[in-house]
């Protein structure tokens, strides 16, 4: 049973709702690559694990709504694993926000 789509292959509001955040976040997440790509030059950009795995993240994620008609559960999973990774960094943001304050 799929909840986005109606029986005659339209999809359904959620459906709909859930494309138009689909597009937005991959259009945020696209730009923080891109910002993050120029801020750490490319050298030191690619060598990061993490920013390939970003790398393929937002080409799946792109891949995704140009051809909506492919199974997207991988996509799917793999920006589950990029909020997990996500949640490691806001540990980090904590820090730098506490270091900020103290000075």
């Amino acid at each position: 049973i799929n909840s986005t789509v109606n029986e005659d292959g339209t999809l359904t509001t959620w459906g709909r709702r859930e494309k138009q955040l689909n597009v937005f976040f991959t259009f945020i997440f696209t730009f923080e690559l891109f910002i993050n790509a120029y801020a750490n030059w490319y050298k030191k950009f690619i060598r990061n694990g993490w920013n390939i795995f970003d790398i393929f993240i937002v080409t799946m994620s792109l891949v995704d709504i140009a051809t909506p008609h492919i199974p997207n559960w991988l996509v799917r999973l793999m920006r589950a694993v990029r909020v997990i990774r996500l949640f490691g960094r806001v540990k980090e943001l904590r820090k730098t926000i506490m270091a900020t304050r103290s000075s």
